[in-house]
C-alpha cells in the first residue's frame, strides 16, 4: 500500500497537470477569439467599402438619370426591323 506522502504528491502532481492544461486552453482560447476578432474587423472594413461602393453607384445613376432625364420622358425609341430575306422563287 502507497504511503501518504506518496499520495499527496501523486494528487498534487495531477492538479500541477491540470493547471497546466487549464491554462494552456485559455491561452489558446484567446489567441482563438484575438483570430476572430482581427477576422470579423477585417469583414467590417469589406463592408464599409462595399457600402460606400454602392453609394457611389448610387449617386452616379441618380446623376445620369438627373442628366438624361427629357430624353427619357421622350417619345419611345424605335429601333429598326432586322432585314427582310428575300423570297426564293
Amino acid at each position: 500500500m502507497a504511503s501518504s506522502s506518496q499520495t499527496n504528491l501523486t494528487i498534487h502532481q495531477v492538479e500541477v497537470i491540470a493547471n497546466t492544461a487549464g491554462a494552456k486552453a485559455m491561452e489558446t482560447l484567446q489567441e482563438d477569439i484575438c483570430g476572430l476578432k482581427s477576422a470579423v474587423e477585417r469583414l467590417a472594413e469589406k463592408v464599409d467599402a462595399m457600402t460606400n461602393t454602392m453609394s457611389d453607384v448610387e449617386h452616379t445613376i441618380r446623376m445620369m438619370l438627373v442628366a438624361n432625364w427629357d430624353r427619357l420622358q421622350g417619345p419611345p425609341l424605335v429601333l429598326p426591323s432586322p432585314p427582310r430575306e428575300a423570297k426564293g422563287g
